[in-house]
């Protein structure tokens, strides 16, 4: 092998690595900073969403979309909704669509 290929090997395998190392961190760099630009936009998007919520809570019942629920710790027992149509304090609100199509 003569001295010449020598370096031009040596040379192409110093490139591949220096690119390779260059392209993980730049898809380390751009993953992190999209997802921290997505998580952002989305806990945004969330808040927006509990605050329309919050204030329009009456109107959403009286429509018949359920309330949005608080968080709960994890040591509380999580309370599941009956199915039934004649569930205690139904007669406050009209029932959702696919309870009124079910009980017709």
């Amino acid at each position: 092998m003569t001295l010449r290929t020598r370096i031009t090997l040596l040379t192409a395998g110093l490139l591949l690595v220096a690119f390779l190392v260059l392209g993980f961190a730049l898809e380390g760099l751009l993953r992190n900073f999209l997802y921290g630009s997505l998580r952002t936009d989305l806990k945004e998007a969330a808040n927006q969403v509990v605050r329309l919520l919050n204030l329009g809570g009456q109107a959403l019942l009286e429509a018949g979309l359920p309330r949005a629920s608080t968080p709960r710790s994890s040591s509380s027992p999580r309370r599941t909704r009956p199915s039934s149509p004649g569930r205690a304090g139904s007669a406050c609100r009209k029932a959702p669509p696919w309870e009124a199509s079910a009980s017709s």
